[in-house]
């Protein structure tokens, strides 16, 4: 994997000072934020926090383990910001929670295999078909000329080069998958191997950053977070993934 500094000389040789000065900066603050709140004090405090505000299970930062190929859907839980599940799926680790959402994702709109990342992942590493071609990576190139970043991998995402080097993020992971099977984040951890997905601090909640689903009420596992790992591990065969469960249906909470 390219290192950090070769990254930036990279960025300073393709884009300049004041984009190198402003990537410099961004990580600073990333890396003073990961330090404070991804430390087991502030997951502690923000758990019992939660448990004050909220309906919520106890240990709810556990890691359970399930066949990917259970998981179908996409959660269409909402939030009262409105915002995307996924940006505030840490602060919502732990709530039970009543509503049709979990009714509402089993649904085509919702259904993992219509989209168009898992189609893309599938035919490339399934098929051979070159990124390309896929029609994720073209809907993503067309983005970038039109300047615009919201359904581009992540927001960072603001480049060819980006985009070619996320694609190269995946084909390692894979890689790492097929010939050493999935690793677990405390593996990764434990290990002080590099996370083919980017450099991250290694921290608690790295720890915790795994595949992250909701329940509904019936049990069934609603994709929140963790797309990449989550398609790689179907299309690698894996039978077993750790996950994290962010919120839980209160009638599946009630039944045991």
């Amino acid at each position: 994997m390219t290192s950090p500094l070769e990254r930036m000389r990279e960025v300073y040789r393709k884009r300049g000072a004041i984009e190198l000065f402003s990537r410099l900066v961004r990580q600073i603050r990333y890396q003073f934020s990961a330090r404070i709140f991804g430390s087991r004090v502030w997951f502690r405090a923000r758990a019992f926090a939660n448990s004050v505000r909220y309906e919520t299970v106890p240990n709810p930062y556990k890691i359970t383990y399930i066949n990917p190929d259970s998981v179908q859907y996409f959660s269409a839980r909402k939030n009262k910001s409105g915002k995307n599940i996924a940006h505030t799926r840490w602060k919502d680790i732990g709530r039970v929670a009543d509503g049709d959402w979990d009714i509402r994702s089993i649904s085509s709109e919702y259904a993992i295999k219509n989209s168009l990342l898992y189609e893309s992942i599938e035919n490339h590493f399934e098929r051979g078909v070159p990124w390309e071609q896929t029609d994720y990576v073209a809907t993503s190139r067309e983005h970038l000329r039109q300047d615009c970043h919201q359904n581009t991998w992540r927001a960072t995402v603001r480049s060819e080069e980006d985009l070619w080097e996320r694609c190269e993020q995946l084909e390692k992971l894979y890689e790492r998958i097929e010939t050493s099977g999935y690793k677990s984040k405390q593996e990764v951890f434990d290990s002080q191997s590099n996370d083919p997905m980017g450099y991250y601090p290694r921290t608690y909640k790295y720890t915790l950053d795994e595949v992250m689903i909701d329940r509904g009420r019936d049990g069934e596992p609603l994709l929140v977070d963790g797309k990449h790992r989550l398609f790689l591990a179907k299309v690698c065969g894996i039978e077993e993934i750790p996950v994290l469960v962010v919120v839980r249906h209160r009638e599946y909470v009630n039944s045991g």
